[in-house]
């Protein structure tokens, strides 16, 4: 995931945000993996930028707990567990203190994290994540809500949100 690349971004389905993302471990995994997208590329000197060969970011957080689009190459990057029950898991990060929460997309607006539902408790839609590769690699979306809402960068800049996804 950290190689360098010499391919600009691919275009998105729906104008006005990109949904570009890839999961370096098959789905479900009971092993921690990264969260790639493949639509924001960090230069080498670090700076953002469509048409640099650069490296893809990585799914994070800041310290306030946001998610962000990472630099690959830094230490404290998380990783996430996809469960038997379809919720994402997060592990380590910057400070660790999301680590074992779920990914949530809070009521289809913005991407979060929250508490994991108890055992053997049916997750709310919202918490419930599925990655679905449309067409070619690196072009995947992470879907919540039963599908509905995709999650994506918008265009131009590191933000992420939830948005309707494109048919399929």
């Amino acid at each position: 995931y950290n190689q360098a690349l010499s391919t600009s971004p691919s275009q998105s389905p729906t104008p006005g945000h990109r949904s570009n993302w890839d999961i370096f471990e098959p789905l479900p995994s009971p092993s921690p993996f990264i969260i790639a997208n493949f639509d924001n590329y960090i230069c080498p000197d670090g700076e953002r930028g469509e048409g640099c060969s650069g490296f893809v970011s990585i799914l994070s957080y800041d310290q306030n707990g946001d998610l962000i689009l990472a630099d690959p190459r830094n230490d404290d990057n998380p990783k996430f567990f996809y469960n038997a029950d379809k919720t994402l898991t997060v592990e380590g990060g910057p400070g660790g203190h999301e680590d074992g929460k779920c990914l949530w997309s809070d009521g289809g607006t913005y991407p979060r994290f929250k508490d994991c539902p108890d055992a053997g408790t049916t997750p709310d839609a919202d918490l419930v994540w599925d990655y679905f590769r449309v067409g070619t690699l690196y072009n995947g979306q992470l879907r919540s809500n039963g599908g509905t809402k995709c999650l994506v960068t918008l265009q131009g800049t590191d933000d992420l949100a939830m948005r309707d996804c494109p048919p399929t």
